[in-house]
């Protein structure tokens, strides 16, 4: 498959990527929370995931380890997050949700569903919004398979 000439314009992954970010992200309404897109990603990765290392979550969150970190310790101060050390190796960190983390994304998730579906009724037909669906499972079926 040739794609040395493609343009982004061509490459509809790519494009769905800032369009996706920006449905989900400004129906987050995150300055109510006190906490930044960031924060949300590594909250809803440690969902997904369960326990990750910090240097996972840097990945994640397109950062270096110690961004990740200070994001973190927010976290772990607002109590929605901890931090664990590995018991044969202290330098590994590994980040876990808490019970009120949890909690936290459970009503973070339902109040951001309510919105977004708010816009997908104003904007799109049932049947446009069955084929959105559709389509974001076969994005998370395949994308999953990459790691």
């Amino acid at each position: 498959m040739e794609r040395e000439n493609e343009t982004l314009c061509d490459v509809p992954l790519l494009m769905a990527l800032p369009l996706l970010y920006k449905q989900v992200m400004s129906s987050a309404n995150l300055k109510q929370y006190g906490l930044t897109k960031t924060h949300i990603i590594i909250l809803t990765s440690l969902g997904l995931r369960g326990t990750l290392r910090m240097s996972q979550i840097a990945e994640y969150i397109s950062s270096s380890k110690e961004q990740a970190t200070r994001a973190v310790a927010v976290l772990v101060d607002e109590g929605y997050v901890e931090r664990l050390h590995d018991t044969e190796n202290r330098t590994r960190i590994y980040v876990r949700l808490t019970e009120a983390g949890g909690a936290f994304l459970d009503q973070w998730r339902e109040e951001m569903l309510k919105r977004l579906y708010t816009s997908l009724n104003d904007h799109i037909t049932p049947e446009e919004e069955e084929e959105l669906q559709a389509a974001a499972r076969s994005m998370i079926r395949i994308l999953s398979k990459l790691g």
